[in-house]
């Protein structure tokens, strides 16, 4: 997956009972289609879904990555940048 595609996902793009990832929009003729996660992904997906439960972040519609503004979560919105995002997560945590 390109990263764009990643930043882009949202909980409604995760299924867990078949472990995959739909990818909605994509650069390339592909469209919309179906990723398989590996137990590593999958693993990910469910410690970033416990994450985000402490903030009130998995409704169907949000994004896995969301945005960090001004110290607050907005998950109507996706990360930008990489860079910072895991830093403001741990942050966040305390």
């Amino acid at each position: 997956m390109r990263g764009v595609e990643i930043k882009n996902l949202r909980w409604w793009d995760i299924d867990l009972l078949r472990r995959s990832f739909t990818v909605r929009r994509s650069q390339t003729e592909a469209g919309l289609r179906s990723i398989p996660m590996n137990e590593d992904a999958y693993d990910a997906i469910l410690e970033l879904r416990e994450r985000a439960k402490a903030f009130s972040c998995i409704e169907p519609e949000q994004f896995l990555f969301p945005a960090c503004e001004n110290g607050k979560i907005n998950p109507e919105r996706y990360k930008k940048s990489w860079r910072t995002h895991g830093a403001n997560l741990l942050r966040l945590q305390g």
